[in-house]
């Protein structure tokens, strides 16, 4: 799903989109707020189901998505000054078009490229950790 800047108007609009990434169906809910006349503010929750494996044992298992995302959206080339909005993120999206679908899976790499244990992983660090206090 692709929007342009000129389509969100300067009213919030509200979207949803599915979008599949490594045949994980992923659901995005956001609101896009223009906040300045190049910026967007993005809002939005994205769920569904990711797989990944474990760091410890390479056992695969599914995380499951339940993330809030905050994103600055700039329709020219990112000026700190001009454009930075305090604490989030900024992408830029030349020549004015926002690519749902590119954020959706920039957003489940990023989760997918964390830490990640299995549940086994996971109760067998917590009953070494309290045996050992």
């Amino acid at each position: 799903m692709k929007i342009t800047f000129k389509q969100v108007g300067s009213l919030p609009k509200e979207i949803t989109s599915e979008s599949t990434v490594d045949d994980n169906v992923i659901t995005l809910s956001a609101v896009l707020t223009p906040k300045k006349q190049h910026n967007i503010l993005f809002e939005g929750n994205m769920r569904g189901v990711a797989e990944v494996t474990c760091d410890l044992c390479a056992t695969p298992f599914a995380l499951d998505i339940d993330e809030n995302i905050v994103l600055n959206l700039t329709d020219r080339t990112f000026s700190h000054e001009e454009d930075a909005l305090p604490e989030i993120d900024t992408i830029e999206c030349p020549p004015g078009i926002i690519n749902i679908d590119e954020i959706i899976t920039s957003e489940v790499y990023l989760l997918t490229s964390d830490y990640h244990k299995c549940k086994q992983c996971n109760n067998t660090e917590e009953e070494f950790s309290s045996s050992t206090n």
